[in-house]
């Protein structure tokens, strides 16, 4: 198990440290299964966060992403949020509120066009068992935004939720090079 820091005064609910610790152990168990014995340490520094408050599970899954990025020296895709609560075998599970959390990514988008999320990473429990689509948010929005996944592995393989940190400067001066009618770049 990898060790957590919390460094912070901040009270914090018993569901959000099991959350945190849950990702870590998910994501030492992943990292583990490919060959790689490094245990890492989460130090979450959680300062003046305001009014927000730090409970629930909901967390555990992006904190297990977060750390198999950094062990893979791979960055998560910023057009893409993550939420799920998560077992210590990474076991992707249900989590509240899910509307509320679709309805803010589509809010974003509203007043941030040129920062675009462009997908939800969710448990498939939630996919599942929506009560149709949110208030706010067109069918269309809904449906191209939704990615489920039951577990920890099958996010990782199946989503393009972590990238190469270079991948968006790569594309970048791709389109800027087409756009000039040069060639691409080599890979």
């Amino acid at each position: 198990k990898g060790e957590l820091i919390l460094a912070s005064d901040w009270q914090v609910d018993p569901a959000f440290r099991e959350a945190l610790e849950n990702g870590c152990q998910a994501a030492h168990g992943y990292l583990h299964r490919l060959g790689d014995p490094r245990r890492f340490q989460v130090h979450p520094l959680l300062g003046d966060l305001g009014a927000m408050p730090l409970e629930g599970p909901s967390i555990g899954l992006a904190v297990a992403v977060a750390i198999i990025a950094r062990a893979q020296g791979l960055q998560v895709n910023p057009a893409m949020a993550v939420t799920g609560a998560i077992d210590g075998n990474g076991a992707v599970y249900r989590v509240g509120e899910i509307d509320r959390k679709i309805e803010a990514v589509c809010e974003h988008n509203r007043q941030a066009p040129h920062d675009l999320i462009e997908g939800v990473i969710m448990p498939e429990e939630n996919a599942r068992g929506g009560r149709g689509t949110p208030s706010g948010v067109g069918s269309q929005d809904w449906g191209n935004l939704i990615h489920p996944t039951a577990s920890l592995d099958h996010l990782i393989r199946k989503s393009g939720l972590l990238i190469d940190p270079w991948e968006p400067y790569l594309e970048e001066l791709g389109r800027l090079l087409r756009k000039l009618g040069m060639a691409d770049p080599p890979p």
